[in-house]
């Protein structure tokens, strides 16, 4: 969806991977949308216009059900509900984790 040198990002073109957004893919578009602007964000900013990782989480999202590229502001909407399901899932799973060790 990413490419360096590309005006906005494309669709993948490819098959849906959900019907609807599980708090799997959830998870993983979070975690690829970090790595991609840790690695290359300042690349894609430059390409895009400001690469927002919270876009770019509603964009994968929105392409892994199988919807049209969404507009920025939609992804963006998209991504910050995803983003904040995320780092609430990550934090109860490290509390349980911690709360496992100590028992």
């Amino acid at each position: 969806m990413f490419v360096i040198g590309a005006a906005a990002p494309q669709a993948s073109g490819m098959p849906p991977a959900a019907k609807r957004a599980t708090m799997e893919l959830v998870l993983l578009a979070y975690n690829a949308a970090n790595e991609l602007c840790d690695t290359q964000g300042e690349a894609l900013s430059k390409s895009f216009g400001n690469f927002d990782r919270v876009v770019a989480i509603g964009w994968l999202l929105g392409d892994a059900v199988g919807a049209r590229l969404l507009p920025r502001e939609q992804a963006y909407a998209v991504g910050l509900k995803a983003r904040k399901a995320a780092v609430a899932l990550k934090a109860d799973v490290a509390a349980k984790k911690r709360a496992v060790q100590r028992d």
